[in-house]
């Protein structure tokens, strides 16, 4: 198998370290870079050394598992089922929590490789301060005789302040990987599309009390600082959900000439959403969206089915995210509520992968000027500034003007024109963030590190 650069630098920087007499590797690599693959070539290299005799895979999800389990096996030819013959299993977290000791016994008893995939999922590195998942996974651990571990992550860290399980600390608190490749790296390479990120807002947000007392606030920022209001209601409102929705299926559809199977994600931010914008984006393209959440019979089988279709859009709440392998997604609206930088690097994640037969190699991710996700973007401006480029697409006059009632927070729009759109060169145009939002600082004081800013995140599925 023809292994990417860093994907060889990765194999022998592992293979030196395990043969040195050290049990964990940690890897960081941005999210669409080929960390499976990685993981893959790794193992197969510690079987034939002679080092291992068997490998467990855990993963956070059973689509990540199942997409674990198809890449190991074709890389080691030998099935990783469990089985009598297998060479290795493949579990979730969740699975692994419900291993029956007996069987955690019986697995400790081979020379064993354990591959964490996503291992930021993994809290505490003692049974009094481990998260549950990270409380079981320290039980397969702490053995007389550790097995070998594999840690991989594109975003290793945490927002409950907690460590990150199997990984080691540097004296400043940073997870000390011993091998790190991001996406300023896969760009320049060609391993990661250009990242493109389009902010989404009015200049003209109006707020009717009951008194029929009015308003207005030029940014979306200005509107959620002053009136209080709920984020979610922003994302609920018809009007600016439906100029999102057009300008991302303008993008998509752009791409679809070039090339036919293109395909979109939207991240919605609670069933109830998701299906709002499936009618909405029904409207739109006179198509029916797919849509998966974790009300959807056999969900997983159904992004599968995505993935090997030519369907343009796929609505998700929570089901697409880390890990998840879509290459032929493009296009990708930000529409949660989540709002850490963890959650928008990897949506952001979805939309990397590049495949040889792209035509347009960019990356275009569309968010609402939320201020969080307007630094979050700056950050990766900053990072990357010859490759990232920051659009800020903004009503001006009255073109979008809405009505906020606060007795019953409920969002009335008036029409819509005049849609104009403007690029950021640099970080001039991104605000400073006020004492309101936590953890806020000037773009002019950003510290730039491999890890972005915000070096405690994990992803709250809430």
């Amino acid at each position: 198998m023809k292994l990417r650069h860093w994907q060889a630098q990765c194999l022998d920087a592992a293979m030196k370290h395990y043969q040195s007499g050290h049990r964990q590797f940690g890897c960081l690599a941005t999210p669409g870079a080929g960390k499976s693959v990685f993981a893959a070539v790794t193992v197969k290299a510690m079987l034939n050394a002679g080092l291992v005799d068997f490998v467990l895979c855990i993963a956070p999800s059973v689509t990540v598992r199942n997409g674990l389990k198809s890449t190991f096996e074709k890389v080691l030819e030998q099935p990783m089922d469990g089985f009598l013959g297998s060479i290795g299993l493949t579990l979730t977290y969740q699975g692994l929590s419900s291993l029956a000791p007996g069987m955690i016994g019986r697995l400790l008893q081979q020379r064993l490789i354990i591959v964490l995939d996503e291992i930021h999922h993994c809290g505490g590195h003692d049974r009094h301060n481990a998260t549950y998942w990270g409380a079981s996974l320290m039980a397969l651990m702490q053995h007389n005789t550790p097995p070998y571990t594999l840690s991989l992550s594109g975003t290793p860290w945490r927002t409950d302040e907690n460590y990150v399980t199997s990984l080691l600390y540097d004296q400043n608190l940073r997870p000390d990987m011993q091998f790190s490749y991001g996406l300023n790296d896969a760009v320049k390479e060609g391993v990661c599309r250009t990242p493109s990120v389009h902010l989404i807002d009015s200049s003209k947000w109006r707020v009717i009390e009951p008194d029929q007392t009015t308003r207005t606030h030029n940014s979306l920022k200005q509107l959620l600082k002053d009136e209080n209001l709920a984020y979610q209601h922003v994302l609920e409102e018809s009007l600016f959900l439906s100029n999102i929705l057009h300008y991302a299926n303008e993008k998509l559809v752009t791409l679809r000439q070039g090339c036919s199977d293109v395909g979109g994600l939207i991240v919605a931010s609670s069933i109830k959403h998701a299906t709002q914008i499936q009618r909405m984006l029904r409207d739109i393209t006179q198509q029916e969206p797919w849509l998966v959440t974790s009300d959807t019979d056999k969900s997983h089988a159904v992004i599968q089915q995505f993935r090997n279709s030519a369907a343009p859009w796929l609505i998700s709440v929570g089901m697409v995210s880390e890990g998840t392998d879509i290459p032929r997604l493009q296009v990708c609206c930000h529409l949660s509520r989540i709002c850490t930088e963890l959650h928008f690097r990897q949506v952001l994640g979805r939309i990397l992968r590049k495949r040889p037969k792209d035509n347009h190699q960019q990356a275009t991710l569309i968010v609402p000027a939320h201020p969080e996700l307007s630094e979050f973007a700056a950050i990766l401006k900053a990072e990357i500034p010859e490759h990232v480029s920051v659009v800020w697409r903004k009503k001006k006059g009255s073109s979008l003007m809405t009505s906020v009632s606060s007795s019953n927070d409920t969002l009335k729009p008036d029409p819509v024109t005049n849609i104009t759109t403007q690029t950021i060169e640099g970080l001039s145009l991104t605000e400073p963030q006020t004492a309101t939002n936590k953890g806020a600082t000037s773009s002019a004081l950003v510290a730039l590190t491999s890890y972005g800013r915000f070096e405690k995140e994990v992803l709250r599925f809430t």
